[in-house]
């Protein structure tokens, strides 16, 4: 369970970092959870039911984009979530491309590539 702090420091991360615009009461319930994605250490955050964030490490990330991409849109569907962030510790030249790719025209998809070192220390402390 994070405090206060903790969840400030994760809303602070997705209004900044990843441009978030959901209203304030949205961020009153931030869960996290560590585990791993397709063999990649990840952290899943979830923003008041509504943004799906995974943030994934490892180098070799930037090659599985586009599977990344998939597994994430099919969650926030599944789950009924609005929006899906994807989050690289290394994006490469080719990541945006990739991502492209396997989300086509869906607007409520995004990648980031922001070192693990920005990441917020809730999430950081996760991995």
């Amino acid at each position: 369970m994070m405090n206060a702090i903790e969840r400030q420091a994760v809303a602070d991360f997705a209004r900044t970092s990843l441009g978030c615009q959901c209203e304030p009461e949205v961020f009153r319930s931030i869960s996290l959870e560590a585990g791993g994605t397709a063999g990649l250490p990840c952290v899943r955050v979830v923003v008041g039911e509504r943004l799906l964030i995974w943030l994934v490490a490892g180098s070799s990330a930037e090659q599985r984009v586009a599977e990344l991409a998939r597994a994430g849109l099919r969650e926030r569907d599944a789950r009924g979530y609005n929006r899906f962030r994807l989050v690289l510790a290394e994006a490469g030249p080719d990541s945006e491309a990739r991502f492209q790719s396997a989300v086509g025209m869906d607007g409520k998809a995004h990648l980031h590539g922001i070192p693990e070192a920005d990441w917020p220390a809730p999430v950081r402390a996760q991995l």
